[in-house]
């Protein structure tokens, strides 16, 4: 799942662009227009004046408040400008946002805004992380992926914010889908079976985004989330991930695992079964994160299964892998 975090740089242009876009008759009732056509002119310039600045904070909920989904856009990019041109606004704008957070109307065009924003400010953003993870089960649709994609970006330009994080981002990923039947909401005039496809997709995109989400964190603190997870009693909830349907959060799972075995094997020792199991996963990653676990047990049948991932993967560099950590390696035998 794309997320806008993955999306080429949203500048200038692209706040140009949206602007183009717009509706004739839209563009002439907008008053806050002007306003973003300033901004969009001194960013260009590399240098925003206060009076414009402080024009813009003020126009971004207002244009959040509009009606149209091209100008809740113009408002989420008129904020990264706003943020890349002078980091330091990020706070105030994200002092207008959060509180339309709390109104139903407004709060999904507002996690959007502060999706949006954290590409821009992941350090401003990082401060408030605490209102997305809230929303990660969040029932109505794009606001979970939202909140997810808000976490990925601050995991990509800040993953030590949210190192402490990593215990309930694996929780997360527990979560059951719930069924459109057993939400209070306006289906009218929408077909029951869509809804409910939709709603799913929705779901399991917010929980591929959320193990991206863990695994950058783990790839760039991976001590300190083992020792999070251990402290945290979570070392269950990550085992539990081992027989996910989706391979990119048995990869983060498994990502997980590899190094809070290090720390403390007899946390992981009891998933040996299940980590056995994953030696045939479809995907190297898995099996890769599977081998360095195993290797971090001081156990019979671990060492067995490294010998077996040594003579059988299908990977020529994961055999290797398998060779060069086992027990009958040079490197343990030395």
């Amino acid at each position: 799942m794309i997320t806008i975090a993955d999306k080429g740089p949203i500048d200038v242009s692209t706040l140009r662009e949206a602007i183009d876009d717009l509706d004739p008759a839209v563009a002439d009732s907008l008053s806050q227009l002007p306003t973003v056509r300033a901004l969009a002119t001194q960013a260009e310039e590399g240098a925003l004046d206060s009076e414009t600045v402080e024009a813009t904070v003020t126009a971004i909920p207002e244009l959040l408040r509009n009606d149209r989904s091209s100008v809740h856009r113009i408002a989420a990019i008129s904020g990264v400008v706003l943020a890349d041109t002078d980091p330091e606004v990020a706070d105030e704008a994200l002092a207008r946002l959060l509180p339309m957070l709390e109104e139903t109307v407004t709060e999904r065009r507002a996690m959007e805004a502060i999706e949006y924003l954290s590409t821009a400010a992941p350090d401003a953003v990082a401060e408030h992380h605490a209102v997305a993870m809230e929303r990660l089960d969040h029932p109505r649709d794009g606001v979970a992926r939202q909140a997810a994609g808000t976490l990925l970006a601050v995991a990509t330009d800040a993953p030590e914010r949210l190192v402490d994080a990593v215990p309930e981002l694996l929780a997360a990923l527990t979560d059951e889908f719930k069924s459109t039947a057993d939400r209070p909401r306006a289906v009218q005039g929408r077909n029951l079976t869509d809804l409910e496809h939709h709603s799913r997709v929705e779901h399991e995109s917010s929980r591929l985004i959320v193990a991206r989400t863990i695994a950058a964190i783990t790839e760039s603190r991976p001590e300190a989330v083992a020792d999070t997870v251990l402290d945290s009693d979570t070392s269950e909830v990550l085992i539990a991930l081992f027989g996910d349907q989706h391979s990119r959060v048995r990869a983060a799972a498994t990502g997980v695992a590899s190094h809070v075995a290090e720390r403390d094997p007899a946390a992981i020792e009891p998933a040996i079964p299940q980590l056995t199991e994953l030696l045939d996963d479809e995907k190297s990653v898995v099996r890769g994160n599977v081998i360095w676990t195993l290797a971090a047990l001081d156990h019979p049948r671990a060492r067995e299964e490294l010998r077996a991932a040594r003579e059988n993967d299908p990977s020529d560099e994961l055999r290797e892998l398998a060779a060069s950590v086992g027990p009958d390696s040079e490197s343990k035998s030395a």
